[in-house]
């Protein structure tokens, strides 16, 4: 029987928001995907870009737990890095697993650090399917564009107009849903689509160090999120096979929060990657689900 109430939590990693429900006793199994759909709405749910259930592993030799993820239309996708950092943070805080775990999701077990100050390390599986500077024509215009797969697949532009950052984030000056969609739901990509990352030129950091603000537009949300995960490791690693911008990387996000990448390139193949960026426990609540019309 489906219960009446539901506890839950409200958990961010960069801006990228998500409902977070520990569902080891699979007591929603019967409602999903509607009861996600009907949580993320953001006008008549709690609001969120997706909602992440943590369940019982069914690897409990690689994994400490397993991390569900679904988008905010209520589609289930392989994986979303900072849902992952989140999961993390969520199962140590609630004594699920340790600071340093690993936890199953669909496209594989990922390990993931705890840290002191909020920030959470994700440690990806190695990438080796990569396609660089492929072309495509949107509404015309003839577009590069570099396609990995992360967890996710992702479609990297290297935005070409030297902008500060302020205009790079400006939906008037770049108009980043048009990007998106045009690409998202190009042929090329059918049937599933592909999330869409534009990343601007970079600009120096106290340290000396380049930071290079990114975008992403993410399927499943049909709109720009304040950060992605998957995203910004997409970024990284196409910024070192076609500019041979070293490691470690740092980003700025829509959201205005900082993120950084660490990897290694061993024979074709990208190794050791890992994905280091805030998370936060928003709030922990109680929804009756006859409120939101499903019981």
């Amino acid at each position: 029987m489906t219960p009446r109430m539901l506890e839950f939590s409200k958990m961010h990693g960069a801006g990228n928001d998500f409902i977070v429900i520990d569902h080891r006793d699979n007591r929603l199994e019967s409602i999903l995907p509607d009861i996600i759909r009907n949580l993320c709405d953001r006008h008549f749910g709690v609001g969120a870009d997706g909602a992440l259930l943590i369940e019982t592993s069914d690897k409990p030799d690689q994994a400490n737990y397993r991390m569900r993820f679904y988008n905010q239309d209520g589609s289930e996708a392989d994986m979303c890095g900072n849902a992952g950092r989140c999961a993390a943070q969520y199962s140590f805080r609630r004594g699920i697993a340790g600071k340093a775990h690993a936890f199953a999701t669909k496209s594989g077990v990922y390990r993931a650090e705890v840290h002191t100050n909020r920030l959470v390390s994700l440690f990806l599986p190695p990438v080796a399917q990569f396609c660089m500077n492929q072309e495509i024509v949107v509404d015309g215009d003839r577009i590069k564009l570099h396609v990995l797969d992360t967890g996710v697949p992702h479609a990297v532009i290297f935005y070409p107009n030297l902008l500060d950052f302020s205009d790079f984030f400006s939906n008037s000056i770049v108009d980043l849903k048009k990007i998106g969609r045009g690409v998202r739901f190009h042929p090329e990509f059918e049937p599933a689509g592909i999330n869409v990352d534009l990343v601007g030129q970079p600009r120096q950091g106290l340290d000396g160090q380049s930071i290079f603000p990114i975008r992403t537009y993410e399927r499943g949300v049909e709109d720009e999120t304040l950060a992605c995960g998957t995203g910004i490791v997409a970024a990284s690693l196409a910024l070192h096979a076609v500019r041979d911008v070293p490691s470690p990387i740092q980003f700025t996000t829509t959201g205005r929060s900082s993120l950084q990448t660490r990897f290694l390139l061993d024979k074709n193949v990208y190794r050791k990657i890992e994905l280091t960026g805030p998370t936060k426990m928003v709030f922990q609540g109680k929804l009756d689900l006859k409120g939101i019309s499903l019981c």
